[in-house]
């Protein structure tokens, strides 16, 4: 059996709530109402918060549609993403439909990005099962408390925002997928040390899902590249230990050429083409390869 298996980062898709139709100054009535969500935004880049104006975010949202239908997955992984509700409107609205099961968890990210996993119509799979990493403490355990407005709570967690772990049964195979949406590189000095534990803790997922006997995929918005010419080394465990794990892309033909001037190869680190080192969007599967189960 043959699947399509595609990772896209949505960057900040939002739900467009009723209230922002109504003057702020009113005090609200038929609230239920008013937090509907009837379409989607974007915000702008960063941690501002500012939403892009509509004719914008319209445009981004079509061109975003596009490219993930033009691709054509059997199952996509999706990051950055505010909720179950804003998903479901991005595939009717933007998608027409093309996925007919929707899987998204809160994660612990104060914005409310969120990761998620998507089926598309007609494929014959199974979900089975369906499990978060969101509350795991850093050191075992689970976090001492709920609210995710506390940094320092939400900095004992070992994922920045989940590990959505899903269990697919594809013809006479189960395959686990682990979609991730690791720690920022930003200018936090303990940035590395967290995207570490967080490969860590998947490898570890890696090996539970294999101990039973099913297939494990990491995939998601690994937030670095390992071919950058400053890569610090966070992601390594998925590569070093005894169960490693595969680039599915390390042998594709279209990978960038070298950046003028600095003559490294790169995969694309967004969803477009792209000379940024920032980050990889990637899919990984352990050894043997993945002709074993396509």
């Amino acid at each position: 059996m043959k699947l399509k298996i595609t990772t896209f980062n949505c960057e900040n898709l939002f739900g467009r709530y009723r209230f922002l139709d109504k003057p702020f100054a009113q005090l609200p009535k038929n609230y239920e109402a008013l937090l509907q969500i009837p379409d989607v935004i974007a915000l702008e880049p960063g941690r501002t918060g500012k939403i892009k104006p509509k004719a914008i975010a319209e445009k981004q949202r079509i061109t975003t549609g596009k490219a993930i239908v033009a691709a054509a997955p059997d199952i996509l992984a999706v990051q950055e993403v505010e909720n179950l509700s804003t998903l479901r409107i991005f595939n009717h609205k933007y998608m027409a439909d093309f996925f007919d099961r929707i899987i998204l968890v809160d994660g612990n990210d104060a914005r409310g990005i969120d990761v998620g996993l998507l089926i598309g119509k007609g494929v014959s799979v199974d979900v089975l099962e369906i499990r978060t990493h969101a509350d795991e403490a850093l050191g075992g355990g689970f976090l001492p408390k709920s609210t995710r407005l506390d940094t320092t709570n939400v900095g004992k967690a070992i994922f920045s925002r989940a590990c959505l772990e899903v269990d697919v049964r594809a013809g006479n195979m189960t395959l686990t997928f682990l979609v991730n949406h690791f720690k920022a590189q930003d200018n936090n000095p303990n940035s590395p040390t967290r995207r570490l534990n967080q490969a860590k803790k998947v490898l570890q997922l890696v090996k539970d899902a294999k101990s039973a006997g099913n297939s494990p995929i990491v995939l998601g918005d690994l937030n670095i590249d390992t071919a950058q010419s400053n890569y610090d080394q966070s992601l390594q465990p998925l590569f070093t230990s005894t169960t490693p794990v595969l680039d599915a892309f390390a042998n594709v033909a279209d990978r960038h050429p070298p950046r003028p001037g600095v003559g490294e190869q790169g995969r694309c680190p967004r969803n477009i083409p792209s000379w940024s080192e920032s980050k990889m969007h990637s899919v990984y599967w352990p050894a043997p390869a993945i002709d074993e189960w396509q």
